[in-house]
């Protein structure tokens, strides 16, 4: 059976996250299979991925304090409207909730088309993202905002305030559709604890083990284990986590073992046992490049700046450990790719990546604060090219259970149970 199928996603490109790619991942496996697939999105300065596109009108929000580059509301809801009666889809699949979610929800209800959602971003990520912008803007304009008072803290919302404000504008878009879709377990309960009754379906989202795959030629044992890191670099990430991990191997405090950089244990000849590349943007940027300013210089760490989605797979070719320190992943697909490409990754027990990342076997698993342990696993990993051998290749295999041709049909399942 071919479907007729509209996606409403905020965003239509791969190169601005985890969430993206999921949506066009699943676009192109929908029609790959014969499936008609038509996105509503938001006008985006990047370029738009291939497919059969409807532009919401939308008005720019970058210029608002705090607000990401390339943000938009949208506001064509009667344009919409129109373009669905013209395509008749069979099912709507909402992918983000403002600005375009909300307009497909209500088309679909006024058309009385069945909607699904799927819940791809950890929303309570959101307090400690407002926060950091918050901060960032009392560092930016420190004297506008001394009048006010002395800490800034109308610009600090209650955490806890905040986080019932989120459960209830969660509950009242989740529960308007005929079901959601979680891409784990992690995300499921999530929906369930902020009160969302419809029926969850806990479908992984996919990646391209043929774009990720292992690198054909071996590692150049003359050269430093690269352990890479490749995400947004923002609060809810850890990335704080990740400088006290590369200062502690550098201080050479893990367990009272050397680290493996010059200094105190360090190899007779001076050679580094790793080094540390650093792949991402964000607003965390600057001051991780501050704090990390010496090893830097030293040529221990390597940051690489925003990469493109399509040149991520020669970043992990490049690499022989991934380093992911999210504590708040509703799957993780930095993860799965980089398993895909023959890494073994080490990360912590949260979140949804114990979900597929099993500990001792594709990669290692600690407690967020746990930084001894996680320095011990990367350089065990580092100066054992065994180990990440064995582990790299259990960890391509794990990951070819998450290749897009796998999971398809689940969706597709899915959409056919709503109709009937």
């Amino acid at each position: 059976m071919r479907l007729k199928i509209a996606f409403f996603s905020d965003s239509f490109r791969q190169n601005l996250g985890g969430l993206t790619r999921a949506v066009t991942g699943l676009h192109d496996a929908l029609v790959s299979q014969g499936h008609q697939v038509t996105v509503f999105t938001l006008p985006q300065k990047s370029t738009i991925h291939r497919g059969k596109v409807v532009l919401v009108p939308a008005f720019p929000l970058s210029w608002l304090p705090g607000i990401p580059p390339d943000s938009y509301f949208g506001y064509g809801y009667t344009k919409v409207v129109k373009a669905l009666q013209a395509i008749k889809p069979d099912i709507i699949h909402v992918h983000t909730v403002y600005p375009v979610g909300w307009i497909g929800l209500l088309a679909s209800a006024q058309l009385q088309i069945p909607s699904i959602a799927t819940y791809h971003a950890n929303i309570m990520a959101g307090p400690s993202i407002l926060t950091q912008r918050s901060a960032n803007l009392l560092k930016r304009a420190p004297e506008r905002t001394a009048n006010l008072n002395t800490s800034g803290a109308f610009l600090h919302p209650s955490k806890n305030l905040t986080e019932r404000t989120i459960s209830a504008l969660a509950r009242s878009f989740y529960n308007r559709f005929t079901a959601v879709i979680a891409p784990s377990v992690f995300a499921a309960n999530s929906l369930r604890s902020f009160g969302i009754t419809v029926p969850i379906h806990v479908i992984p989202s996919g990646i391209d083990t043929r774009r990720f795959s292992p690198s054909h030629s071996g590692p150049d044992f003359d050269q430093p284990c690269n352990v890479l890191y490749a995400g947004r670099l923002s609060t809810e990430k850890g990335v704080r986590t990740l400088v006290r991990v590369i200062k502690m191997l550098e201080d050479g405090r893990e367990g009272g073992k050397s680290a493996g950089f010059p200094g105190a244990g360090a190899p007779a000849d001076g050679r580094k046992d790793f080094r540390f590349t650093i792949a991402g943007d964000g607003p965390l940027r600057k001051e991780l490049e501050d704090d990390l300013a010496p090893l830097t210089r030293q040529g221990t760490v390597e940051f690489r700046g925003f990469v493109p989605w399509d040149r991520m797979p020669a970043e992990y070719r490049k690499a022989q450990v991934f380093f992911f320190p999210s504590p708040s992943e509703t799957q993780g697909l930095a993860v799965l790719e980089a398993m895909a490409s023959g890494l073994p990754a080490v990360a912590v027990r949260a979140g949804a990546i114990p979900e597929f990342l099993e500990d001792g076997e594709t990669g290692f698993l600690f407690e967020p604060e746990d930084i001894e342990g996680i320095c011990k696993a990367i350089r065990e990993l580092a100066v054992n090219p065994e180990l990440r051998r064995h582990m790299g290749e259990k960890a391509r295999t794990a990951a070819l259970r998450f290749d897009w041709s796998e999971l398809v049909g689940r969706f597709t399942q899915l959409y056919t149970q709503f109709l009937s």
